[in-house]
């Protein structure tokens, strides 16, 4: 976290429109970082339970797939765009997930 001292020096030469789209790209990075990680475990407990042989392992599997599924649902809706309060509710959910 940043101080308020170290936040001056490193913006100092910065317009507000600049300092919004350097923290906006950097939101934007850790968002896809986060969706792109949700989305490969998808895949992978998904492809588990196609190998699986057990009922109690697809049944493992399937459980964890749907909560990556429901993990990406919320980021989506978190990084919508939309200033609601379904938006701002998404993203602490997901948030909590982590």
């Amino acid at each position: 976290m940043l101080t308020y001292t170290e936040y001056m020096k490193e913006y100092k030469n910065y317009t507000l429109d600049e300092i919004k789209t350097k923290r906006l790209t950097e939101a934007n990075i850790i968002s896809s970082t986060l969706a792109i990680k949700q989305q490969n475990n998808a895949l992978r407990y998904g492809k588990d339970v196609l190998r699986s042989k057990r009922v109690e392992d697809k049944l493992d599997a399937l459980a964890r797939l749907g909560v990556s599924v429901a993990n990406l649902s919320i980021i989506a809706v978190a990084v919508s765009g939309e200033a609601s309060g379904m938006s701002k509710l998404a993203q602490g959910l997901s948030l909590r997930s982590i």
